[in-house]
């Protein structure tokens, strides 16, 4: 049964315990201080007690890495002469002790190296089942061969709650109406949310700043250029001046038709795209 004390949608961990029960590989995508790293810790302590599973996070160290795994599932890393394992005796010696029940976690799996997303290739193949979570896909090797969510936003409401906590971790008193005026400045990110009150408990202010560009609004322009042509059409009417007639009516369609450019949208990229 999965624990839904976490402000992950429920849809989203019902999809990874179904998918670890269909055993099933996942990837699940999502920005930089969502919490990626909470669910997957979560998603760990819920199927630890039902299943062989592992969770390691890639920081530099390939040895490091592997050692952490070998020692989660009870594999020694020496051998008989009490010498350490190599990287290549680690992973045949995983390899052995991996089964259909055994579950890998991955936070920040984009900074598997090349070699290490190869082997989980083959354990992916001996049955075990890799949960992966990274900011973004790839789209080689490994990606391919897992079935990508997406992590949707927290709620507005989830975000307030993180402020007010952290607020009151650093002694803060803040009044609801304080706690408004800040919340633009997190978005909906919980990570940024908690920066946002270390920021106001250190009496740094800081406008809210959107994480996008915004583009020039031209509307105003186009619409102005339309009167103006509009009205020498009328001009070229009364006076029976064809050629400005003809001209403002080319520049009427000439308007329309950027306008209309100017709405086309390419193909829109998924998140960590």
């Amino acid at each position: 049964m999965l624990n839904y004390n976490t402000h992950f949608a429920t849809d989203i961990f019902t999809k990874i315990g179904h998918g670890i029960e269909q055993k099933i590989s996942i990837l699940v995508i999502g920005e930089a201080g969502m919490g990626m790293e909470e669910l997957a810790q979560q998603i760990y302590h819920t199927f630890l007690p039902q299943r062989k599973t592992v969770i390691a996070t890639y920081q530099g160290g390939r040895k490091t890495f592997f050692q952490s795994i070998a020692t989660q599932l009870n594999i020694p890393l020496t051998n008989e002469k009490d010498k350490f394992f190599t990287i290549e005796q680690l992973q045949f010696e995983i390899n052995l002790n991996i089964n259909r029940q055994t579950v890998f976690i991955f936070p920040q799996a984009e900074r598997l190296t090349q070699g290490i997303r190869f082997w989980l290739e083959e354990v992916i193949r001996k049955g075990a089942i890799i949960i992966l979570f990274a900011s973004k896909n790839l789209k080689k090797d490994i990606f391919l061969q897992m079935v990508d969510l997406e992590l949707e936003f927290p709620s507005d409401q989830y975000i307030r709650q993180v402020m007010t906590q952290e607020a009151q971790n650093k002694g803060l008193n803040l009044t609801a109406s304080q706690l408004a005026q800040l919340q633009p400045q997190a978005g909906k990110n919980p990570l940024l949310a908690k920066q946002v009150i270390a920021r106001e408990a250190l009496g740094v202010a800081q406008k809210a700043k959107p994480n996008h560009t915004q583009y020039i609004v031209i509307m105003p322009a186009i619409i102005g250029a339309l009167f103006v042509v509009g009205m020498l059409r009328f001009i070229g009417l009364g006076t029976h001046n064809r050629g400005l007639y003809i001209t403002s009516g080319c520049g009427v369609m000439a308007i329309m038709i950027l306008q209309q450019i100017g709405r086309t949208k390419g193909s829109r990229k998924g998140l960590g795209e």
